[in-house]
């Protein structure tokens, strides 16, 4: 935000591509002008102001220039704002659908998956607000909150959680404070765990149901979008699921053992 309080204040960005092709810049300016000035930021960050305004005015003169938001900055919590702030940058200066700059692709257009009947239960259960808290006052841009559904469980908000079930997932693992998911798991009272193999998060789960792995079901796949090339290709079982009937029959016992105890 710092690059782009400079960008904007020394008039360096893409004047055209702002008019076509943005909207809220206004706003945005608003915010980057009035916040994020390399000396306000050099106290935060501890990056000289003057290595800032250097950096800034490399960018904003070079054509093309491209801003990549890293993993190292955006994984964590808040890691979703941070790659918007970097993604307006290869706005600011044109940098979208140009060579050298972002080609972006986006995904194929399948036909839509048919909803099924939501009974009472189904229709109560999506009134209610969201366990990670998606799009409300705390994250009101955000599709997907994952690492806040641990602290949600913990603190108990918005609501208590009697059951969650996981599929393929191992949190445990691969998200940022992992003792966070553990503790959370603890908390709950029945979970049911879906994967083709035991892992970290599968260790906590009261029922372990088997999935199949990629090479032994039907499926579909396209590229990333913005993987700079589009391709969509039809999935088919290589070799044959092993064992996962003799796993559906001790999973089923087992569960009806859960439910006559409980």
């Amino acid at each position: 935000m710092a690059i782009a309080h400079v960008i904007i204040k020394e008039e360096l960005f893409d004047h055209g591509f702002i008019k076509e092709w943005t909207v809220g810049y206004a706003q945005y300016c608003q915010i980057a002008l009035e916040h994020y000035a390399p000396e306000t930021v050099s106290k935060i960050t501890e990056i000289p102001a003057e290595t800032i305004y250097r950096i800034a005015r490399e960018f904003g003169r070079t054509r093309p220039a491209l801003a990549i938001p890293g993993k190292g900055a955006i994984g964590w919590p808040g890691g979703s704002y941070t790659a918007y702030a970097i993604q307006c940058l290869n706005a600011l200066v044109g940098s979208i659908d140009v060579p050298g700059g972002i080609l972006y692709q986006e995904s194929p257009g399948y036909r839509t998956i048919p909803n099924g009947i939501r009974d009472e239960i189904a229709k109560k259960g999506l009134e209610q607000p969201p366990l990670d808290l998606h799009g409300t006052v705390g994250f009101p841009a955000a599709q997907v909150v994952t690492n806040q559904v641990p602290r949600s469980i913990l603190e108990g908000k918005p609501y208590p959680i009697e059951m969650a079930i996981g599929f393929n997932s191992n949190f445990n693992v691969t998200a940022p404070a992992t003792g966070q998911w553990e503790e959370a798991l603890k908390r709950i009272p029945f979970y049911v765990h879906v994967a083709p193999f035991i892992s970290e998060m599968a260790e906590f789960a009261d029922l372990f149901l088997p999935s199949t792995t990629f090479l032994e079901e039907w499926g579909y796949d396209h590229s990333s979008p913005g993987g700079g090339f589009a391709e969509t290709k039809i999935k088919q079982p290589v070799v044959k699921p092993i064992g996962i009937q003799n796993q559906l029959e001790i999973s089923s016992s087992v569960w009806q053992k859960e439910f006559r105890e409980r």
